[in-house]
């Protein structure tokens, strides 16, 4: 007879603590950019009361989101119905609590990308040429640099040709913007997304996948096991 092995708590307890730390890092890394990218405007002593809101969102998201994940895989485990009907309820709350710490991360990610990238392309030719080049369409749409002819005659721009020149500076100023830094209000892209989810449910996912029952549970289920073949053998 085979010998039954213990369950392996110390790593469930390990892989708990791990994907909880992975959630802390996620909130640094969020509390670093909204630090970095707060209105000033209303302060608390040296802190800025619109970072202090975005980290405090971000830990209770955070915690909301990990904790929920453990109790929701609780209440899937029971037999009975009433907590199973509540099982519903508590992922839902888990789900909008994780969204809310996925966009974050997303944002922060996408920060963190823009910081890295933008001086970088600052220094390339195409960066230099598409500032110089947008500073002349733009006098030309505001009539600053008006246009004339070989006779030095002055041409009022046709709707088509102010379309065309209202084009090429909007692409001119997308260009210019990649060698801008980040404001913290760009969007993130489905790249940062895609990370930050998976980031995020590395550290969501021991919560509900290594929690294992408690010691007691196996010898009360035994226990109920043993009556109930006893009374069919009654029978």
């Amino acid at each position: 007879m085979a010998k039954k092995q213990d369950a392996p708590r110390l790593w469930s307890l390990a892989l708990l603590v791990a994907g909880a730390v992975v959630i802390v890092v996620e909130n640094v890394a969020v509390g670093v950019k909204a630090f970095h990218t707060a209105d000033r405007t209303v302060m608390l002593g040296a802190v800025p009361i619109d970072a202090l809101l975005h980290v405090l969102y971000g830990v209770l998201a955070g915690a909301i989101a990990f904790g929920g994940a453990v109790v929701t895989s609780w209440l899937f485990s029971q037999p009975t119905k009433g907590p199973q009907r509540q099982a519903g309820i508590a992922l839902a709350v888990t789900l909008c609590a994780s969204a809310l710490a996925i966009w974050n991360l997303s944002s922060s990610l996408a920060w963190y990308r823009r910081m890295a990238e933008a001086p970088r392309f600052a220094q390339t030719e195409e960066y230099r040429q598409a500032k110089v080049s947008l500073a002349e369409t733009m006098a030309v749409l505001s009539g600053a640099t008006p246009r004339t002819d070989g006779a030095g005659f002055t041409l009022t721009l046709g709707d088509q040709e102010r379309l065309d020149l209202e084009r090429q500076a909007e692409h001119l100023s997308a260009v210019v913007r990649r060698g801008d830094l980040p404001t913290g209000n760009e969007s993130p892209s489905l790249g940062d997304m895609v990370r930050a989810m998976l980031a995020h449910l590395l550290g969501l996912a021991p919560a509900a996948a290594f929690r294992l029952p408690s010691s007691s549970a196996a010898p009360k289920a035994a226990a109920k096991t043993g009556r109930k073949a006893q009374l069919q053998v009654v029978k």
